[in-house]
Parts: C-alpha cells; sequence; structure tokens
C-alpha cells in the first residue's frame, strides 16, 4: 500500500474517514510515514467530535481532542503577536488563500522561534481540517477537558468552562471550512450556553463557513434570529428548526431564500401555512420533508405547495393537529395524486382511508415503508378503519419492505389480504394493538408465517393458538427480532416451541407482561438456547 499514489490514498483514507470506528485505522495510517500522515490527517480532524458520540461519550477521547485544539488556540494567538509586530515567514513568502495558510502544510516552527519559549506548538493547524461544527459535542468536551484539570471546580460556577468553550468556538468560527453544523440537540437542556448572537456569529462572521447542513435540535430560534442569518445562509441542503418561536412569514422566507433545499424539518410548529407554500420554490429538489408534533388548523387550502415538489420521495407528518373545518382529504389528497413516495410516515396523525388509496397508486413502484401508527384515542370504529387503503397498497405496492401499523380489528380481513399478497417482500411488521387482545389473530398469524423474509416482528397483545405461532417460527426462518408482548397466549408451551422449533437466526425476544410464562421457561430457554430474552 505503501507505493499507492497520493490520489488512491486520499480515496483510501476518505472511506475510513466514513466509517463509524475509522478513526483507529486513520491514525494507524499517520504513523506509516510522512507522506501518509499528510494526508490522513486532514481526514482525522474532519469530523472529530463523531469519536466521542460514538464511543460512549469517553471522557479521555474529550480530553485529548480539546487539548489538541488548546495547542491551536496558543499558536493562533502566537500568530496573531506577530501580525501585530510584524510580517511572519509565511508573510513574506506570500499566501494564496486569502490570508489562510495551506491546511495541510505542518508548522513551521521557524516562523515563531521568538515567539514560543516553552509553548509546544501543534504539527498542524487542525482546527482548520473541520469540516463539521457539533457545537454541544464542542461544549461537552470542553468541560470534560476543563473539569480534569480542575477536579474541585464548583459546578455552581461554569463560567470559566463558558469562556474556554466561547474561545475555541471562535476559533473554529474564525479558521474552519464548515460546511455541517448541529448547533444543539435534539433535547431540552437549561444549562447549554449557546445563544442566537452565536448562530449569527457562525453564519454571518465565520471567514470560511459555508453551511450546507444545519441542524438547531431543540435550540430556541426565534423569528429575528432567523431572519438575521437568512441572507448568508441559502445554500443549505439540510435544514432542521424547531419553529415554535419562529413567526410563519420569518420561516417562509427562509425557506424562499435556499437554492437547494433537499432535506427538510420542521418541529413544534403553529399556523405555517406560507411556509407550506413556500415550499413550491424548492420544487426541483426537495426530497424528504418531516413536520413533527405541528398544529395545522389554520391550514385552509390543499397542500399545492408540497405537492409541487416532483422529487419529494420520504414524508413525515407525525402528532398533526389538523384543522376542524375542512376536509383533511382535501389537504393531503394533492401530495398523494403527485409524489412517488419511498417513505410515508403518518404516525400518530389522522390520516383518511381515501388519501392512503391514492398513494399507494401513484408509489405503486416506489414504496417501501409505510408507518401508520394511530392517534392516542383511536379506537375500533369506521373512522379509523385504514382497510382499503391497506388493500390498496396490497394491490399495487409490491415492494413494501417495512409496514407498522397499531391494526384495529375491523381491519383484520385487510391485514390478511395484504400479508397474503405481498407478504414475501416484508422484511419488518410491526402491527402491535391493544386493541386486538380481545381478538384471535390466529389466522392473520398463519398468514405472517408466509413472510420468509421477515427479520423483525411485533405482535404484541395478539391472541392466537399453539398450531398458528409453531406455523410462524417455523415459516418465518430469518426472523431475528421476535416481539410478543402483553399476550395472554404466550405462555410455557409458546417458549417451549420457541427453543425447540426456532431458526438459529433468532436471537432476541421480547415477553413482557405475559402473566402466563413461567421464570422456570425462561430459565429454561436461557439455557438450551443463545437467545436474549427480554422480560
Amino acid at each position: 500500500m505503501a507505493i499507492l499514489n497520493p490520489d488512491c490514498l486520499c480515496v483510501l483514507f476518505k472511506n475510513f474517514s466514513e466509517e463509524q470506528y475509522g478513526c483507529n485505522l486513520l491514525y494507524t495510517c499517520t504513523l506509516v510515514n510522512r507522506l501518509w500522515e499528510n494526508l490522513a490527517t486532514p481526514y482525522l480532524y474532519e469530523d472529530p467530535w463523531k469519536y466521542w458520540l460514538y464511543q460512549t461519550k469517553d471522557e479521555e477521547v474529550a480530553k485529548q481532542l480539546i487539548d489538541t485544539y488548546m495547542l491551536c488556540y496558543k499558536y493562533y494567538e502566537i500568530k496573531s503577536r506577530i501580525t501585530a509586530n510584524g510580517s511572519s515567514r509565511e508573510e513574506e513568502e506570500g499566501d494564496d488563500d486569502e490570508n489562510h495558510e495551506n491546511p495541510s502544510k505542518r508548522i513551521d516552527i521557524r516562523d515563531y522561534t521568538d515567539e514560543i519559549d516553552n509553548v509546544e506548538l501543534p504539527l498542524y493547524n487542525y482546527v482548520s481540517f473541520a469540516r463539521n461544527l457539533h457545537v454541544p459535542t464542542l461544549y461537552q468536551s470542553v468541560k470534560s477537558w476543563y473539569i480534569s484539570y480542575h477536579p474541585d471546580y464548583d459546578e455552581d460556577n461554569i463560567q470559566p468552562i463558558y469562556d474556554w468553550f466561547l474561545r475555541i468556538f471562535e476559533l473554529f468560527v474564525k479558521e474552519a471550512n464548515i460546511k455541517n453544523c448541529t448547533f444543539a440537540d435534539s433535547i431540552d437542556d437549561d444549562s447549554y450556553p449557546v445563544t442566537s448572537d452565536h448562530l449569527y456569529q457562525l453564519v454571518n462572521h465565520g471567514n470560511r463557513v459555508n453551511l450546507r447542513y444545519l441542524n438547531l435540535g431543540f435550540f430556541q430560534c426565534d423569528s429575528d434570529a432567523l431572519l438575521k442569518i437568512t441572507e448568508r445562509c441559502n445554500n443549505l441542503l439540510t435544514f432542521k428548526i424547531p419553529a415554535q418561536n419562529c413567526s410563519d412569514d420569518a420561516l417562509a422566507e427562509f425557506i424562499r431564500s435556499q437554492k437547494r433545499l433537499t432535506k427538510l424539518k420542521i418541529r413544534n410548529a403553529k399556523n405555517i401555512d406560507l411556509t407550506l407554500e413556500a415550499l413550491g420554490t424548492q420544487s426541483e429538489t426537495l426530497v424528504k420533508l418531516r413536520i413533527l408534533n405541528s398544529s395545522l388548523e389554520s391550514c385552509q387550502k390543499p397542500f399545492n405547495g408540497i405537492a409541487s415538489c416532483s422529487k419529494l420521495r420520504s414524508i413525515y407528518m407525525r402528532h398533526i393537529n389538523w384543522p376542524v373545518d375542512i376536509s383533511i382529504s382535501t389537504l393531503l389528497m394533492p401530495i398523494a395524486k403527485r409524489c412517488e413516495f419511498h417513505n410515508v410516515d403518518f404516525s400518530h396523525t389522522y390520516l383518511p382511508a381515501d388519501v392512503l388509496v391514492e398513494i399507494a397508486k401513484k408509489s405503486s413502484t416506489t414504496l417501501r415503508k409505510v408507518h401508520l401508527i394511530g392517534i392516542e384515542n383511536q379506537i375500533d370504529h369506521d373512522k379509523f378503519n385504514l382497510s382499503t387503503g391497506i388493500k390498496a397498497l396490497a394491490d399495487h405496492c409490491k415492494s413494501i419492505v417495512h409496514f407498522e401499523r397499531d391494526i384495529i380489528p375491523k381491519e383484520m380481513v385487510s391485514m390478511i389480504f395484504f400479508i397474503d399478497t405481498i407478504g414475501k417482500s416484508l422484511v419488518r411488521l410491526e402491527i402491535e394493538s391493544e386493541l386486538m387482545k380481545e381478538c384471535d389473530a390466529s389466522r392473520l398469524i398463519v398468514s405472517i408465517s408466509q413472510c420468509s423474509k421477515l427479520e423483525i416482528l411485533n405482535i404484541g397483545f395478539f391472541e392466537f393458538n399453539q398450531v398458528a405461532f409453531e406455523k410462524l417460527i417455523l415459516g418465518c426462518n430469518s426472523l431475528t427480532v421476535l416481539s410478543i408482548c402483553n399476550s395472554n397466549s404466550v405462555n410455557d408451551n409458546i417458549l417451549k416451541i420457541i427453543q425447540e422449533k426456532r431458526n438459529k437466526n433468532l436471537k432476541t425476544l421480547y415477553v413482557f407482561a405475559c402473566d402466563q410464562v413461567t421464570e422456570d421457561a425462561v430459565e429454561q430457554l436461557h439455557a438450551k438456547t443463545d437467545m436474549e430474552v427480554c422480560l
């Protein structure tokens, strides 16, 4: 491999950088020789935050990372003093990149002989390698780093931690070529110190920042903050925002400003009529749309803006509140009739059956994943009956691999037809439903036994006989995860069938709240198989 030319090595190192645990490989590559070190190091530090995120948030990893960036911080301090006092060697030799040094070039210690004294300098300008800035991880890493050197620090005084975080954050804003930014986590954290001023600083004062991905997590972005970044932040491919504090006007203007938005996630929105209409300006590029936990009660017109997005392949509308004075089918039908979906998710959202029928017809050759968990107060009533839609999926969509629905008894016949028709393509089937606990679902279980590719199955609350269940275990020979929780039909005999008839692929069994199962049967299953049994 040492004789590979630099272009081949860069392809190799790029592939390593995209692997979840590729950092170990990349680090090893930096030790081979100087050429490999120069080429591999930028990839190692392109997205440094994943080494903390993917390795159980190891405090030592965080400390090492900030130690490295502190060397860079000291380097920039020295460099700033030299610039203030006179020219440096690199200025005398010229700089071709708008006053930014070549990131892959080693730092030349000769430039700083009179300044460094006993200060250790970094081998490279590691900050400039970063293309991704995960601000919450930066903050947590700085916190871990500070605590490691100040074990007796006052937990009520986070100002020193915040000060160091801000210094390193500003260094990234100034020097890194940031393409992707996660500005906040998707969890509420009152202690998280980042404000809208930092967002403004990142977008409008970043010398080399050109964002393609911006995830605001649960950051409370208001209309003023969004308007302040609209002019400079207009090349996004992916944008995720909690919109509870944003006006419809501000969010719509931001959407219209984008040149090629492909993925959009909006959560906690209220009255976003103009925003939904503005999505039409992204009709040539938008591929994935998520609207979560939002109120669309003010909407009075069909969603033609969304429907005009000819490349839209994935739509999530979860936990949506609809208006009461207009037909929901009227709003959604343009989308169903004009968009060809790979993935539809209306979980915890009321979906009319006629809309599902049209989705099945239009997306007949493309639809692969369907999620239809009902609303919280769903009952076995014609209003919530999706039988005609489920039958349409069976009639038209032959490539569905994942189906999720808390089915109601009225849908039993259509589900049997669905499984009998397209079950051989299913890889994942999740139809757990409390409403099924009084129904004999043995016939449906027999149908599921024909799903030879099925890997994950959830039939919680279902009632069935042992003959049907044995057929299921024998027929679904690709099954790896089985959930049969909250079922009165699950007893020691069912566990014995699993023990004796299961395929070796079945590794995980969930039997929560199955009162007919004894501890002895579970212990026997543990002793005779390598399965993980979750009680």
